[in-house]
């Protein structure tokens, strides 16, 4: 955008328009892709809480649907090639915890502690 000839006609200042030039020129250019340890990063689940049989780092999400080690993913420092797929291990993670931790005896321990504090 041009800058008006007519000075009388302004309403901000030329250190003002080419500052907000320069930012709308700034956000308007491609932005490098995210780096790896950005905390705007989406999460899975169960991320962090499955682990390599073979070497214990974690299994993290490799593509859009599998879990994988992280070494062999990242690395190739394990052996370990097994992925699994992320929709039915979540899914059975959830039915675990329903049948094994929402239960009445559950519940009333719950309540119970939290009735002490």
């Amino acid at each position: 955008m041009s800058r008006s000839s007519r000075s009388d006609l302004r309403i901000v200042d030329d250190q003002l328009w080419d500052a907000v030039h320069m930012e709308i020129e700034q956000r308007q250019r491609p932005q490098a892709k995210a780096s790896r340890g950005r905390p705007n990063r989406k999460k899975h689940p169960l991320s962090e809480l499955i682990h390599c049989s073979v070497c214990g780092s974690n299994y993290t999400i490799s593509g859009t649907d599998y879990y994988r080690c992280a070494d062999q993913k990242e690395r190739g420092t394990c052996g370990n090639t097994v992925s699994v797929r992320r929709e039915p291990l979540e899914h059975a993670t959830v039915a675990v915890f329903r049948h094994s931790l929402f239960s009445p005896e559950h519940a009333r321990a719950f309540a119970e502690e939290f009735a002490l504090k």
